[in-house]
């Protein structure tokens, strides 16, 4: 009767458990890419010297809390009767089950997003007065303590410092930049690092194998990719993997379905019509994935991603990258094509076209106007190019061959000579506040009615030091004199004037209309 009442038909109904949770590392050893942390760990056990607190920062899914629970069960294991931490917990005893199936009365995990307040701190430190029941420390976790308000960490800081010999904090957090110095500095410090493409990609191929499913190498590494160094996101996308896989082979097809991914040929097809300036072809090519269920925001950033590629590819550093021969080839191609100025025009507008698309009605139509503002900007013609062409084609000379040919009487030797003196104030001052009625070596007559920044003893002293010869310097009101700086902006706006007017120019200007000419360097007439 009490059977059918609750519905207990002898038979107990397992509960699926998920893979992040189902191979969640229980001891030190079987955490993979932490083998720095836990060395300290292991040796303040070994000399005895635990510190009182830590705190644990890193992405998420590197198992900040799960080492934070076998640090407790360390300090707390009882198995052989031992009065001291260990290094590796018995997962036998009392304490270590207790712990693991988290309901230990002295191993209090406290979620700060939802505990932020001094009431919620003042809790701890009453009950942290108080000895542990049945362990050997009272240990406090701390999780995500980055979202605990200013007044909390405050009253947090003195039990911080000094907690009594029975307690142990543990506070764990995926941004450290948000916790007061104050409270970092009572804690030891330890950094869990992001998962490495090549590290998990081996790990969630070996999890695969023991859940009785192959998962083919490119697979693996596009899970990986999409994990973003994540452990526990690289075992909730496997998961997912599985249940869409077709028998116990888990293919590179069904990941990319799944992901939303377009298969990397596409894109490299994409990515080398736009150099070849052909428009059509990448338009059409995007309209049909688009049109399959492709996201415009992932060609976009498969082409950010293809171009990162080839730039590391083109200064010889891909060490860290891990290509198959398919793209390692069309890398090489794009290399060998591209120069790295190019490369980084096209790293700038791929960019600057997702922030847009972000805050665009229509991300298809952002994707579309990308390609066709980068094909008709014409990459292959950078604007050095452009310059140089000028410079072959007009009666401008390059500034040394300038000097070469100077008097040294004249005033723009002056000027040169003090810019390779570095006395760019008295440069500046001759040649902007200076009106100059007559000049000759060591000689200046200028218009007494303009103010100096200098007075004339000062510039004298000053002229002397830069030239080693004495100069004499007179004033007169009489004369107007000539402002070389005012000269010269004149000069360099009717440069600018005239290089604007050149067709490669306009072409320039109209491809990248926020693009202006800054600067030009002119040569003396």
């Amino acid at each position: 009767m009490q059977d059918q009442l609750f519905g207990d038909s002898g038979e107990k109904k397992l509960e699926y458990r998920v893979l992040a949770r189902k191979y969640r590392p229980r001891v030190f050893k079987d955490l993979i890419a932490q083998e720095h942390v836990v060395r300290i760990i292991e040796n303040s056990i070994k000399n005895n010297k635990i510190h009182h607190a830590y705190v644990l920062t890193g992405i998420r899914g590197v198992g900040k809390t799960t080492f934070a629970r076998i640090l407790a069960k360390a300090l707390n294991c009882a198995g052989q009767g031992d009065v001291n931490p260990v290094i590796e917990p018995c997962l036998q005893c009392s304490n270590c089950m207790a712990i693991e199936e988290s309901r230990h009365q002295d191993v209090i995990e406290i979620d700060a997003a939802s505990n932020t307040g001094v009431g919620d701190i003042r809790e701890i430190i009453e009950n942290a007065k108080y000895r542990p029941i049945i362990a050997r420390y009272k240990v406090y976790i701390i999780d995500e303590v980055h979202m605990l308000s200013n007044s909390a960490f405050n009253a947090l800081l003195k039990t911080l410092e000094e907690p009594p010999e029975h307690v142990k904090f543990v506070l764990a957090t995926t941004e450290i930049k948000k916790i007061p110095l104050t409270v970092i500095s009572r804690c030891q410090r330890l950094d869990l690092y992001r998962f490495t493409l090549t590290y998990l990609a081996e790990h969630l191929v070996k999890t695969a194998k023991k859940e009785g499913y192959t998962l083919a190498d490119g697979a693996a590494k596009l899970l990986a990719k999409a994990a973003q160094g994540s452990a526990r996101d690289g075992l909730s996308l496997l998961d997912q993997a599985m249940l869409v896989s077709e028998g116990v082979n888990i293919e590179l097809s069904s990941v990319t379905n799944m992901l939303g991914m377009v298969s990397l040929e596409y894109i490299y097809d994409i990515f080398n019509a736009i150099i070849d300036g052909d428009v059509k072809k990448p338009l059409g090519i995007v309209k049909n994935l688009y049109e399959k269920g492709a996201e415009p925001s992932m060609i976009l950033q498969e082409l950010i991603e293809i171009t990162h590629k080839a730039s590391l590819c083109k200064i010889g550093d891909m060490k860290e990258l891990i290509l198959s021969d398919y793209e390692l080839a069309n890398c090489k191609n794009l290399s060998e094509r591209l120069s790295v100025v190019t490369l980084s025009r096209l790293w700038q507008m791929f960019n600057k076209s997702l922030v847009e698309m972000k805050s665009s009605h229509n991300e298809f139509y952002t994707l579309e106007m990308t390609i066709i503002r980068i094909v008709y900007a014409n990459l292959l013609i950078s604007p050095e190019d452009i310059l140089k062409d000028l410079g072959k084609n007009s009666d401008y000379q390059p500034q040394e061959e300038v000097k070469k040919k100077r008097d040294f009487q004249t005033i723009d030797d002056l000027f040169a000579i003090l810019e390779e003196k570095m006395e760019m104030m008295l440069c500046h001052t001759i040649k902007h506040d200076l009106f100059i009625v007559e000049f000759k070596m060591g000689y200046m007559k200028i218009d007494a009615s303009n103010s100096l920044q200098y007075n004339k003893q000062e510039l004298l002293k000053k002229l002397k030091a830069a030239t080693g010869i004495d100069w004499v310097i007179e004033s007169n009101n009489l004369e107007p004199g000539i402002n070389y700086g005012q000269e010269e902006d004149k000069r360099i706006k009717a440069k600018k004037d005239h290089i604007k007017n050149n067709s490669l120019v306009k072409e320039i200007l109209k491809s990248f209309p926020e693009t202006e000419i800054s600067d030009i360097r002119l040569t003396n007439e």
